[in-house]
């Protein structure tokens, strides 16, 4: 059912909306194909029976994401497969959301058009998919350095001569620097042995497996990993969104506290997710590596915080904050997993060698697209000096400068050094970290990179100021209380703004403003919007002096079962305006 709800969606969506003034087509045939790479969660995960495990409702319950495991207890793994990309469900993972790939993929593929009212056309891209428009779905458990090297394969097998463009969202970006960069993975499971990992063979063969996938060599260690990459020279253009180039703390705090609610709820507690996740290697290799990402001591008033902020520490990780120092460690095939969050730790330091020595000359043109203005990014993470190790004593410093995933100094890589003005700070604003890859002002940037190259130079994104109580937002953020959750319970949300400046804010418009929490079902993009509930004004947590101002909603609930878009709405001069949203993850209760 959920699939032929899918296909009508991607049918209603293949209309033409032809906005006021807008009477041409304008579509070009492209330069060159392109692969689009998806992020971290992104790709539907079937078992061998041709059975969704990950890329529908059902990989939220326990039965399917602990199947993920890819060190079991007792027997193998189950064998997954990567089919495609998230094209039409949004997925969670702990404090990761990866939004619809469908509106950047039906865009390049003209399947959707987008007006524009300044030029007076509509506009839409001219690729065929499995022609010049390729999706690389990969198992985004396993590590990058495997998925960088299968991504030079697939790009051998569909674009087997001439020059490419690569589109990557999220952790997609770190899988494509890899291919380009010639590097293979830690010589653990390339060079090393059973003895250098302390374990005994068959331990240390499982280990292996785990990140890299069982070896055609039969077994490891084995050289395959260290192939080189034939496609790397070939790419012409490189756009990356949103890409942690030095990490997530966000990443962190998943490993660190589970998956919230749901954790308790579905999937048998923080202990039993964290035993899952720490058999995956991609989140390892995305722990945060910038400047004071990780810190022990209290917080960011005690002077002592950064005594040993170093994200490579594998005391810091393994005995603080994860507890495998434990007498009783709490995970299963202990030893085992602790090898292999030690490998990731050291597949980080290769990643941040790659991101260090910027892009090869090969590449032509590189474009970065950001979210900045949303408040809530998680900056840094703690360890209090009285931890012990059992997430006792860990706290989150968060700020504005993000897109509530990646932090801007990880989405901004400092340098290409070879040519530094490739490498511009092109901003969406307050776009969250998911729905940057659908954001119109993202797609319109690509059409001009991509499908109708602008040859004298492209306009940053910005996007149009938001205005509210007479005065623009510079930033803000939404928190929903508890994102996975079932039907008809109750959960709050919080809304937060900063004015960039106060001039013309109107206090008194603030405090009656009424900001509707609107609800949209994401398999239904035609449907109306319900009205679930309202946020008023805050006096107490706003400080009107300074622009800054807090709404809250509570007791809200959705009666049915689903994925929602959670919008906020008010109006502005007669019409409605979307400050922020967030998705919402709606189960029935298990029978």
């Amino acid at each position: 059912m959920i699939s032929k709800i899918a296909s009508l969606f991607r049918t209603l969506f293949s209309v033409v909306l032809v906005l006021g003034g807008c009477t041409a087509v304008s579509a070009k045939p492209p330069e060159r194909p392109v692969i689009f790479v998806h992020g971290i969660i992104g790709s539907t995960l079937k078992d061998a029976d041709d059975k969704i495990i990950w890329g529908d409702l059902s990989s939220l319950r326990r039965r399917n994401f602990h199947s993920m495991n890819l060190l079991p207890n007792t027997g193998l793994p189950a064998e997954l497969q990567a089919t495609d990309a998230l094209r039409d469900l949004p997925l969670a993972f702990g404090t990761i959301e990866v939004g619809l790939y469908s509106s950047i993929i039906d865009f390049l593929d003209g399947t959707v058009s987008m007006g524009d009212s300044l030029r007076g056309d509509i506009y839409r891209g001219e690729y065929t998919e499995g022609e010049n428009l390729f999706v690389f779905a990969y198992d985004w458990r396993r590590s990058n350095f495997l998925n960088a090297l299968q991504l030079n394969e697939f790009i051998e097998e569909n674009i087997p001569s001439g020059e490419y463009d690569i589109i990557a969202h999220s952790m997609g970006g770190i899988v494509a620097r890899i291919m380009l960069s010639q590097r293979g993975p830690h010589w653990l499971c390339t060079r090393g042995s059973a003895a250098d990992a302390k374990l005994s063979d068959s331990d240390y063969q499982d280990l292996c497996s785990a990140a890299y996938g069982p070896s055609p060599h039969g077994s490891y260690p084995s050289t395959f990993l260290d192939a080189p990459r034939t496609a790397a020279d070939r790419l012409h253009t490189f756009v990356e969104l949103a890409v942690p180039h030095y990490g997530s703390v966000n990443l962190a705090a998943t490993l660190l506290e589970g998956w919230g609610r749901v954790s308790e709820i579905l999937l048998g507690g923080k202990r039993a997710i964290q035993d899952t996740i720490l058999s995956f290697s991609a989140p390892v290799e995305l722990l945060p590596t910038y400047d004071f990402c990780c810190a022990r001591g209290a917080g960011p008033s005690d002077p002592d915080r950064f005594a040993i902020a170093t994200p490579y520490n594998e005391e810091y990780w393994l005995e603080l904050m994860l507890a495998f120092g434990e007498e009783h460690c709490p995970y299963s095939r202990c030893d085992v997993r602790r090898a292999l969050f030690r490998n990731g730790i050291e597949n980080r330091k290769i990643i941040d060698e790659i991101m260090d020595a910027g892009l090869p000359k090969t590449v032509k043109s590189n474009h970065g697209i950001i979210g900045r203005f949303v408040k809530n990014t998680r900056q840094t993470v703690y360890v209090d000096f009285g931890a012990n190790g059992d997430g006792d004593g860990v706290s989150f410093r968060v700020n504005a400068q993000g897109d509530g995933t990646v932090h801007k100094d990880s989405a901004l890589l400092p340098a290409n050094q070879h040519n530094e003005t490739w490498q511009n700070e092109y901003v969406v604003m307050h776009a969250k970290h998911p729905f940057i890859v659908g954001d119109r002002n993202t797609t319109e940037y690509i059409y001009n990179m991509l499908v109708d190259p602008v040859r004298d130079g492209i306009q940053g994104v910005s996007g149009s100021p938001v205005v509210f109580a007479g005065s623009p937002i510079g930033e803000i953020g939404l928190v929903v209380e508890d994102s996975v959750l079932f039907e008809e319970d109750l959960f709050g949300a919080t809304l937060s703004i900063d004015f960039a400046a106060v001039t013309g804010f109107d206090a008194e418009e603030a405090r009656a403003a009424e900001i509707k929490v609107m609800l949209q079902p994401v398999y239904q993009p035609n449907a109306a919007q319900s009205v679930i509930g309202t946020m008023h004004f805050d006096q107490g947590a706003s400080l009107l002096l300074s622009g800054s101002l807090v709404y809250t909603a509570s007791d809200l609930s959705v009666t049915e079962s689903g994925i929602y878009t959670i919008n906020l709405e008010y109006k502005l001069e007669g019409q409605n305006r979307t400050l922020a949203k967030s998705y919402l993850y709606v189960l029935a209760p298990e029978e």
